[in-house]
């Protein structure tokens, strides 16, 4: 469960990526005709692949997909290219040993390394939270340890007048720090507006400082930092995500910055660009920390300065923007569609007779299979079979089991079957780790029963019912665990219905 939830994380990243890039491609292009704003939330928007399997909405708008919605990444065999990869390095492998080779060595290697994934994100994401709280903990306490409140008459009447220019209701307090150098809003349920005690300002530089920390305010800008900070978390391992963030920054300063320009002559906007000019050379690194800066490095700021001093009128196009969007939202819809269509088409292929390697006691060893998944009362339809989740009770099973699980792979005669006769298998899974299932005609290693090829997770009782009635045939019920050795039971009974 935990791999698969993994490869489904993959999944996401390589998509939201995709989509992140051209998305990159377009606003280079056509950047002219974009304001800042709608290039900011547009980035905020691409930044929720990264964090929302929107594939699950294609899965359920087509009746098709349902079935791989429904019960998750492990019903598709290829989800992914890296997955594609890990599958195809395992079973040519197994292939290159010899026939009755265990499946152990190097696909019991690469497997442990897959089933330390989950562990290997985890790990990631927890110290880059940890090292995010460690410094926004320490940046806090520096701060505030001798910054001081005030109620400067000059300082408190400015900001009165913005609030009420902006239609803030909430009191937001004003303080000095000694250890800043540069404004910022700071605080998400308790917001405070933060100065450099070692610098002044004229009136009319508060108003626009004010102004620009307000715009944060009203448009909750700190929350979507957190959440990107989150996500970052997350994708720790994509290098994409660090950039997605900051350009996600960048168009967030130059949103504010858009917003309140608008209603400046050319005068006010000169002066508002010397007063992030001002600022520069104070500024401190506040990459991570979960607050607006007011200031930037030195090339971003040159591109500040350049968007402000430009005309009132932007020369963006309506056609333009909504030609974009529909170009984005398409490629969003191609990409997880076909990630999805071409898993779905691999599951369908699994009626085929696949490849298969033996174990010394003749198990079949399925190149693809899928995880059975969901709660008591679950059930998965594939091919002639029907597989239903059941208590895991031996009061649940027949009253006697035909055969106990052991050892790494076994195989088991279900019996001869007469014809016209339907068969149910019950299947209790009581190691700690998943095993292989499969149904093969003739002998151990015969013609795969379409549909039989599955994963059975620890813990878990299942039975396997046919829907139409077996040709007289014999029939085998094979399991295999890898390296490690199985436990449960099995039974087998065949009825005419």
């Amino acid at each position: 469960m935990m791999v698969e939830l993994c490869f489904s994380l993959l999944l996401m990243s390589t998509v939201a990526t995709a989509l992140y890039l051209v998305f990159k491609f377009f606003i280079k292009v056509t950047q002219k005709h974009f304001t800042a704003s709608w290039i900011y939330y547009s980035h905020v928007l691409l930044s929720t692949f990264f964090l929302i399997p929107y594939y699950k909405l294609y899965a359920y708008a087509n009746e098709d997909f349902k079935q791989i919605a429904h019960h998750g990444l492990e019903t598709t065999t290829v989800a992914t290219p890296v997955r594609s990869v890990i599958q195809n390095y395992i079973t040519s492998q197994s292939l290159q040993e010899e026939s009755y080779a265990p499946l152990v060595g190097t696909n019991s290697a690469v497997s442990f390394s897959i089933s330390l994934l989950p562990y290997v994100f985890i790990a990631g994401a927890f110290a880059f939270i940890v090292v995010i709280v460690y410094q926004n903990i320490r940046f806090h306490r520096r701060m505030f340890k001798i910054c001081e409140w005030t109620d400067d008459p000059l300082i408190m009447g400015e900001l009165a007048t913005c609030r009420q220019t902006m239609g803030v209701k909430q009191e937001i307090q004003v303080y000095l720090s000694p250890y800043i150098s540069t404004p910022f809003l700071y605080g998400i349920f308790k917001p405070r507006i933060v100065l450099a005690a070692n610098m002044e300002f004229t009136p009319e530089q508060y108003r626009q400082i004010f102004l620009h920390e307000l715009t944060h305010y009203k448009r909750y800008d700190i929350v979507l930092k957190c959440l990107m900070v989150f996500i970052n978390a997350t994708h720790w391992f994509n290098p994409f995500v660090y950039w997605a963030r900051r350009d996600i920054d960048r168009y967030c300063e130059l949103s504010c910055d858009e917003k309140i320009v608008p209603y400046m002559n050319d005068a006010e906007r000169k002066r508002y660009c010397e007063l992030l000019l001002h600022v520069l050379w104070n500024a401190v690194n506040q990459k991570d920390e979960l607050y607006s800066a007011f200031s930037g490095k030195r090339d971003y700021l040159e591109r500040r300065i350049s968007m402000i001093m430009r005309s009132k009128h932007y020369k963006g196009k309506q056609s333009v923007r909504v030609f974009t969007v529909a170009i984005l939202l398409s490629v969003a819809f191609i990409s997880t569609a076909l990630a999805y269509i071409g898993s779905h088409n691999e599951s369908l292929k699994m009626g085929d007779e696949p490849k298969s390697a033996a174990s010394p006691a003749g198990a079949y060893v399925p190149d693809k299979s899928i995880i059975l998944e969901g709660e008591v009362g679950t059930t998965i339809r594939k091919g002639d079979l029907v597989f239903e989740r059941i208590v895991s009770d031996s009061r649940s099973f027949p009253e006697q089991a035909d055969a106990i699980l052991a050892n790494n792979s076994q195989t088991h005669l279900i019996r001869n079957s007469r014809g016209n006769e339907y068969c149910t298998i019950w299947i209790q899974n009581a190691a700690s780790g998943h095993l292989i299932f499969t149904i093969t005609k003739g002998s151990p290693t015969g013609t795969v029963v379409p549909g039989s090829i599955v994963k059975i997770p620890a813990y878990t009782t299942w039975t396997v019912s046919t829907l139409n009635p077996l040709k007289a045939e014999a029939y085998y019920a094979n399991f295999t665990s890898g390296s490690v050795d199985m436990s449960g039971q099995v039974a087998f009974t065949f009825s005419k219905r």
